[in-house]
């Protein structure tokens, strides 16, 4: 009897120590500069230097194996789940850019996002750094809104390219910088890394100025951030991440015209642990995925309805109300948003996006519908009409997607972008409520004229989804005053000018510019 007990302590503890559970042969051999080591050797920490690879493993905290991070001078492989979603846990990191145009406008914007993300350290790259001429009012705006989050700023050169005789600069759009890909350990459900995916010479200028200083800070910060370089072009906005798939925008096939290898491999290989669904999602129009769709936690979908957002405005809508707004934004922003011509032009092209939303059921998803008016920049129409896009699916979405619904960790929360139609905006407020967030408003014209919002004027990096109390506390401070943020937009007004094209020299200083 003592034997056969023996016998099962050893088998229990072979399962135990195994990588997969099943079956104990899978597991992998210990890397050759373990098998040796004494028992009393002191293991190397775990936090991974910005390369990792077999050729280096000594000086690596973290041995990835397929399936398996091996914890090197451990005596355990342990088996690493990625809980990486677009929704899941509350923003730690977060970053912006600074576009050398921007306005107070875009910086109203941006401190609304910091004030209602409390938890989220800021990364900001701006082109000049601290001489640039915005990071004053951000900081004012913030101490306006009474926001304490930690603000670190990144000086990107400004690029004169002379054979293009232009500038280049870090986009607007910092979701467009670079795809990331957050790695969690599946015991403690703690941040392991954060991958960083970019094609250096994707054409937004951004990852290869931004990623080196990004990745420098957070490694100092013990945070584990990973360069990967990649010959896909595909910025960070249009692709999104589910509990189950990284579903891609059509757009991909634009962004990579000639490519002569299989796109859905290339994305398989960065994203091992996601199936790979490109959908279409009519890309002339659209151009990125998360322009027009939110994966919203617990297997859901939002999907942008060009036709709900017409019914709205033909049946629910006061005409009164639309006259004030389009003298509205004919007045703030110079901008002619005739709704007849938006709403005739939206549906001429017969874009409702139905396809796309049954193509995200077909994948198991619920999908909810929410009132949805694309930007008409990117289309030929002969009135030549520069408009808002009214589009609420560009949000940030912080959920405990590890709870059930009705029984979070902390309560549910989206940013969603307002664009002053008062119909529109809470049309669209009541489907996030319904599906059980807290709904933190930020005004978003600006953005929206370059067919953008709050998902692409940022860029999440690193989300705790097993937060501790303190965290907790932290991420449920109340929204700022609603009377503030009114008469901060009054304020502005007419200020919305962008700094001529020609004075960007003179906005940094030659010390400041590069030439290529």
């Amino acid at each position: 009897m003592k034997k056969i007990s023996f016998f099962l302590i050893l088998l229990i503890l072979l399962v135990l120590t195994s990588c997969d559970p099943a079956d104990s042969s899978t597991a992998p051999a210990l890397p050759p500069e373990t098998q040796d080591s004494p028992a009393t050797e002191t293991p190397l920490p775990i936090a991974a230097p910005i390369s990792c690879n077999e050729a280096d493993a000594a000086n690596c905290g973290i041995k990835e194996f397929s399936g398996c991070f091996w914890n090197l001078g451990l005596s355990a492989c342990t088996e690493f789940d990625l809980q990486f979603t677009e929704a899941n846990g509350i923003i730690t990191e977060l970053v912006f850019s600074f576009h050398d145009m921007y306005s107070e406008g875009w910086m109203n914007v941006l401190a609304l996002i910091a004030v209602n993300i409390p938890t989220a350290r800021i990364h900001v790259m701006a082109n000049g750094g601290e001489s640039n001429s915005h990071i004053p009012e951000l900081e004012r705006l913030l101490d306006y809104y009474g926001a304490k989050n930690e603000i670190i700023i990144y000086s990107i050169p400004l690029v004169y390219n002379e054979k293009e005789d232009g500038y280049l600069r870090i986009s607007r759009w910092p979701r467009d910088h670079f795809m990331r890909y957050l790695v969690y350990d599946a015991t403690t459900y703690k941040h392991i890394k954060t991958k960083t995916i970019c094609n250096p010479k994707n054409r937004y200028y951004s990852c290869s100025a931004t990623l080196p200083l990004l990745n420098q800070y957070l490694m100092s910060e013990k945070i584990d951030i990973e360069y990967l370089p990649t010959d896909i072009i595909n910025p960070g906005g249009n692709i999104l991440f589910t509990n189950r798939h990284a579903v891609v925008g059509e757009y991909v096939y634009v962004d990579n015209e000639g490519y002569s290898e299989s796109i859905i491999e290339a994305f398989s290989t960065m994203f091992e642990d996601k199936d790979i669904e490109i959908l279409s999602d009519v890309p002339d129009l659209f151009k990125h995925i998360d322009v027009k769709a939110a994966y919203v936690g617990h297997n859901r979908f939002v999907v942008g309805d060009i036709e709900m957002a017409v019914r709205i405005i033909n049946e629910d809508t006061d005409p009164k109300e639309i006259e004030e707004w389009e003298d509205r934004m004919k007045e703030e922003y110079r901008l002619f948003p005739f709704i007849q011509t938006l709403t005739e032009l939206s549906m001429e092209y017969d874009v409702n996006l139905d396809d796309f939303a049954n193509d995200i059921a077909a994948l198991g998803y619920k999908v909810i519908r929410i009132p949805y008016l694309p930007n008409l920049y990117n289309l030929e129409n002969e009135q030549n009409i520069r408009t808002p896009g009214l589009i609420y699916p560009n949000v940030i979405v912080m959920v405990d997607e590890e709870n059930p619904i009705d029984d979070p960790t902390f309560k549910p929360r989206v940013l969603m972008p307002t664009y002053g139609l008062k119909s529109l905006d809470e049309a669209a407020k009541r489907v996030y409520e319904n599906l059980g967030f807290e709904v933190r408003e930020i005004p978003s014209v600006l953005p929206s004229i370059y067919n953008g919002a709050i998902h692409c004027l940022t860029n999440d990096i690193v989300r705790d989804i097993s937060p501790s109390q303190d965290l907790i506390n932290k991420y449920s401070q109340q929204a700022p005053d609603p009377a503030l943020i009114q008469q901060q937009l009054e304020k502005q007004k007419g200020k919305y000018v962008y700094s001529p094209i020609d004075d960007r020299m003179n906005l940094y200083g030659q010390e400041n510019m590069v030439l290529v």
